[in-house]
C-alpha cells in the first residue's frame, strides 16, 4: 500500500481543518500509487484530525475502478482514527479488479475526500 494525502485549500487559502458545529471538517485528496487488496488505510492524523466521525468520497480520477469507504456491519469505520478506502469494479466486485492488476501493480489515481472529526 502506498498513498499520498494532500489537504486542499479553501477559498481563504487555508488547508487546516475548520470547525463545523462541534466537529472539524477537512477536504483532501489521496493519491493511491500502490493498492493492496485489503484497501488503503487513511489515518486521522494525516488529515490534521484526532478522530474521524464521518467521511465521504467526493470524486475520483479513475474511470476503470470505483473507490468506496469500508464500514463494518454496524456502520463503523476501520477505527475512530482511520478509514479504509476499497477499490472495486463498477459492478461492486473485487475479483475483476484484482485480475486487472489493481492488487499493487497499478496507480489508481486520486480520490477526493471530505472528512469530519475532532482535533487531536
Amino acid at each position: 500500500m502506498a498513498s499520498t494525502v494532500t489537504l486542499l485549500t479553501d477559498h481563504l487559502g487555508s488547508d487546516k481543518p475548520k470547525v463545523m458545529g462541534i466537529e472539524y471538517c477537512v477536504d483532501a485528496t489521496v493519491e493511491i500509487t500502490d493498492y493492496a487488496v485489503a484497501g488503503e488505510v487513511i489515518n486521522a492524523v494525516d488529515l490534521g484530525l484526532g478522530t474521524i466521525t464521518q467521511a465521504l468520497i467526493c470524486g475520483y480520477e479513475s474511470a476503470v475502478v470505483v473507490p468506496k469507504i469500508l464500514v463494518d456491519s454496524d456502520g463503523t469505520y476501520t477505527s475512530d482514527s482511520s478509514i479504509t478506502i476499497l477499490v472495486q469494479n463498477p459492478d461492486g466486485s473485487d475479483a475483476d479488479a484484482m485480475a486487472l492488476g489493481v492488487d499493487g501493480l497499478t496507480d489508481l489515481g486520486m480520490v477526493r475526500l471530505r472528512v469530519w472529526g475532532t482535533l487531536a
